[in-house]
């Protein structure tokens, strides 16, 4: 009797550590319409993506890649990058520069540094990202490229942030705007 009790107990203990295990090994959260959340202590944000976004985290930005289509040079992607400041440029004063310009107008293009890029950029609206001012761009560049992309200058602390939807086709950024409103508008700091 003693043996069945002491075995009953130990597939008890059993059945209760794989339980846990399998509670630890769940992945990110995953909502009702099957987006996750991917939370980045080192950068200080969340934010939610669909299952199909493959994240790469990397020091100073973290990128959900899309599928790549058929013929395409790159599959399209959303990047998430913290501040863009530089000894040779000046992040804040260029997310000024694009804040304060009307929308609907052409700027000029907020790059940083040596980077040669051929591209129209467009302010679109200023709008708030959890919080903090932000504003909209629309840029197209044939170098390199052709791309085309959808960035959102963010000002939080005195730091940029860019949150950018980039396609090799306008009409793959097209399809992908609904996911990326629906993924920025769920972007949060992360609070010391």
């Amino acid at each position: 009797m003693k043996k069945i009790i002491v075995f009953l107990i130990l597939i008890a203990l059993a059945i209760l550590l794989a339980i846990t295990i399998g509670i630890s090994q769940k992945p990110k959260s995953i909502n009702q319409n099957g987006w996750q959340t991917f939370t980045s202590k080192e950068l200080g944000f969340s934010i939610t993506y669909p299952k199909e976004w493959i994240p790469h985290e990397e020091t100073s930005n973290v990128s959900f890649e899309a599928k790549k289509n058929k013929g395409d040079p790159f599959a399209p992607y959303v990047r998430i990058t913290k501040n863009l400041s530089g000894p040779d440029f000046d992040a804040v004063s260029a997310f000024n520069k694009i804040y304060d310009a009307k929308p609907n107008t052409k700027i000029e293009n907020p790059n940083q540094g040596d980077i040669v890029i051929d591209a129209t950029v467009t302010k679109v609206e200023n709008l708030q990202v959890d919080g903090a001012k932000a504003a909209k761009i629309l840029e197209e560049s044939n170098i390199p490229g052709p791309f085309y992309a959808q960035r959102i200058y963010i000002l939080k602390d005195n730091i940029v942030w860019v949150i950018s939807s980039v396609a090799p086709t306008s009409e793959e950024l097209d399809a992908n705007s609904n996911s990326f409103s629906k993924a920025l508008s769920s972007f949060k700091f992360l609070t010391n």
